[in-house]
């Protein structure tokens, strides 16, 4: 049988592309929302969120004695009074807008220094709008160094519930208004 070679090659690589494409074609891991069990580990910084999570799904009593319960733990007890709020439905409480967030936020002054030299600079990295009390430092240990730019590369708050925007709102507007990143900003 005198078969030309490039078809039949054509042919079997044509079908090990579709017998391999499943596993070439989608490596990405399914989509886990990372709000759940706070009470885990430790994951403190994981009450306010997982708090409003259950606000979104209309689980506002639910919500509430969450809440409740974790009043002591090592977080903002006036954020934690916001979102008691929010699932009382409380005629002032946030509406997931800057309008009606209840402190006043600080936006990054993007300005270049104008009295500083242009021969040398600092840039510092970092990102996460995580709010973790213990390590709200970080803000001043980078202002200390005084960079002349702030690259925020990104953080977890897209990864951890990207299709609720109320959650990336809370996020950040949460570290806007934190008095660390107002002295950065």
């Amino acid at each position: 049988m005198n078969i030309p070679r490039t078809p039949l090659l054509l042919c079997l690589a044509m079908l090990a592309v579709k017998m391999t494409g499943p596993q070439l074609f989608s490596q990405a891991s399914s989509l886990r929302v990372n709000n759940e069990k706070p009470e885990k580990g430790g994951q403190s910084k994981r009450i306010h969120p997982h708090g409003l999570k259950l606000i979104l799904q209309g689980k506002k009593k639910e919500a509430i004695a969450y809440l409740n319960k974790y009043k002591d733990k090592q977080v903002n007890p006036e954020q934690t009074q916001m979102l008691v709020d929010l699932a009382l439905d409380k005629p002032d409480a946030w509406k997931f807008d800057s309008k009606t967030w209840p402190w006043k936020r600080t936006l990054p002054n993007t300005a270049l220094k104008k009295d500083a030299p242009s021969d040398k600079f600092t840039i510092a990295f970092g990102g996460g709008a995580g709010y973790v009390p213990p390590h709200e430092r970080m803000w001043d240990t980078i202002g200390a160094i005084d960079p002349r730019a702030l690259l925020l590369l990104g953080d977890n708050v897209y990864i951890d519930d990207p299709k609720t925007p109320e959650m990336q709102l809370f996020h950040y507007y949460r570290r806007q208004s934190q008095p660390e990143w107002s002295k950065l900003a």
